[in-house]
């Protein structure tokens, strides 16, 4: 008899079960199931959901921008929302880890209404340009701290270059972000799918 394997869209491999730990045997999951009493786990990586779900409220009706649409859309047709997902397993905490991304990700299309991939090129070169310009910036001080003659002058330098560490860690991030949407594939009728699982699930709630 073979080993009973779940399979996730996210992995090419099939899980098996008993790798999931001593809640996922057989009795247990019966248990849950006949009690309907899942224990919510507190954890980090739920906030993200919650700041998720707000986007996917908005998603419904009809707030977000066309692209951070289309993102959402993506997300409710692969199943990430609007389910609740729970520090369970090795794969499931590497999955709650996406869900950052999936957010920021969101989050910079919502905030700065990009519309279309042709909006989020420009968006990325000018963030680019303020990136290479602070690090020339910077580079500047590191020049001046080797030129320095006393160590006060090196620690001014230092002190300057410093400053602008966290800005370059922003922009580098938010350009990260924007590769990040662009390489992700969209489905030409992933909106029109989305919809339909959500109507489905109401459906199935007003039962």
């Amino acid at each position: 008899m073979s080993e009973p394997v779940i399979y996730h869209p996210y992995c090419e491999e099939p899980i098996y079960i008993k790798s999931l730990g001593n809640q996922y045997h057989r009795e247990q999951i019966k248990e849950r199931l006949t009690t309907k009493v899942i224990p919510f786990q507190n954890m980090e990586q739920n906030k993200y959901y919650y700041q998720c779900k707000d986007y996917y409220r908005q998603y419904r009706q009809k707030k977000l921008p066309q692209l951070a649409g289309m993102y959402v859309a993506r997300l409710v047709y692969l199943n990430i929302l609007p389910q609740v997902k729970q520090k369970l397993s090795k794969e499931a905490r590497r999955e709650l880890k996406k869900l950052d991304q999936y957010t920021n990700d969101i989050e910079l299309l919502a905030k700065n209404k990009i519309e279309d991939i042709t909006q989020l090129d420009f968006y990325q070169e000018s963030k680019q340009d303020e990136l290479d310009y602070l690090i020339k910036q910077r580079q500047q001080c590191y020049y001046y701290r080797r030129k320095a003659k006393d160590e006060d002058e090196k620690e001014m330098w230092s002190t300057k270059a410093k400053e602008f560490t966290p800005q370059i860690k922003s922009l580098r991030f938010e350009i990260k972000s924007c590769k990040r949407i662009r390489v992700r594939s969209i489905q030409k009728d992933i909106e029109k799918l989305a919809m339909k699982k959500i109507k489905q699930r109401e459906s199935r709630d007003e039962r």
